[in-house]
């Protein structure tokens, strides 16, 4: 009698190894593209937190960049004010100190300020800043792709923008609807670019006076002032000046009033030029 054996025949050993095949190659397939969405997560976290510091930097340099005052120290640390680095946002104080200087992805960062639009000196004027982010020439394939595209986009709530190769003419997204390039000064952006858009409007700013003021200043009323007046060219005044204290000048004391010795004064203690020259008190 022929014993009985057990084991497997060849047929089921393939048909084993097979399915044990494609599952590691769909484990892989799907451990790479989690790896692909945690790191197109980052990369839109990245930006977002770069536009927040952008967007810090508008509030504390539109005087500066709407020509309102002078450079303030605050506007020294930035070697060109209109093409902020991260280095200088994060010496500025906009960005945290373990803020990362390199992308999650294989991405270039620059950032341009555009120059205002509007009457900045008189009704105030809006700021535009552009947070681009440009893949690397080895990375174009993989940013061109919809899926990381959209991603990503998801990832920056709404704040950003795409070249994509459905319309490479345009940047678009879904408040943001620019050309390709978005300033005539710039190249065009290739396919995959990411753009951030920033936005400050002056004009509820413009009527303040502040430190370091170029405009004109024009009162239609009296200025009234607790401590000392300092001015390092002209006081002009339609009017009187008043001081219940001295009056100091490292210059001369022009007087516009002239009068005659005989004629009586409207009140005491004025001075005037006499018509027949001289000085009248």
């Amino acid at each position: 009698m022929r014993g009985f054996q057990n084991g497997f025949s060849l047929f089921e050993l393939i048909v084993v190894i097979a399915l044990t095949s494609l599952a590691g190659v769909w484990s892989a397939s799907t451990w790479v593209q989690h790896a692909e969405d945690v790191a197109t997560e980052s990369m839109g976290r990245w930006l977002i937190t770069i536009k927040e510091s952008v967007d810090q930097m508008l509030v504390r340099q539109a005087d500066f960049l709407s020509g309102l005052s002078s450079p303030t120290a605050s506007s020294a640390v930035y070697r060109d004010i209109w093409r902020p680095t991260l280095n200088e946002l994060l010496q500025a104080g906009h960005l945290a100190s373990g803020f990362s200087m390199h992308a999650p992805l294989g991405y270039d960062l620059s950032i341009r300020v555009l120059k205002p639009i509007g009457l900045c000196l008189t009704l105030g004027c809006k700021i535009e800043v552009l947070t681009i982010a440009t893949p690397h020439s080895t990375q174009l394939i993989q940013a061109g792709n919809v899926t990381r595209l959209g991603k990503m986009l998801a990832s920056l709530g709404g704040h950003g923008a795409s070249v994509t190769h459905l319309s490479p003419q345009r940047v678009r997204g879904a408040i943001i609807d620019l050309p390709n390039p978005p300033a005539l000064d710039m190249a065009v952006l290739p396919v995959g670019s990411i753009v951030l858009h920033s936005f400050y409007d002056t004009s509820a700013e413009v009527t303040y006076l502040r430190q370091g003021e170029k405009r004109d200043v024009q009162l239609d009323a009296n200025l009234s002032l607790a401590g000392r007046l300092n001015a390092a060219e002209g006081i002009r005044t339609g009017g009187g000046i008043t001081a219940t204290g001295s009056i100091a000048s490292e210059g001369h004391l022009q007087l516009g009033a002239i009068a005659s010795q005989s004629a009586p004064c409207e009140t005491s203690g004025l001075l005037a030029q006499s018509n027949a020259g001289g000085l009248l008190i």
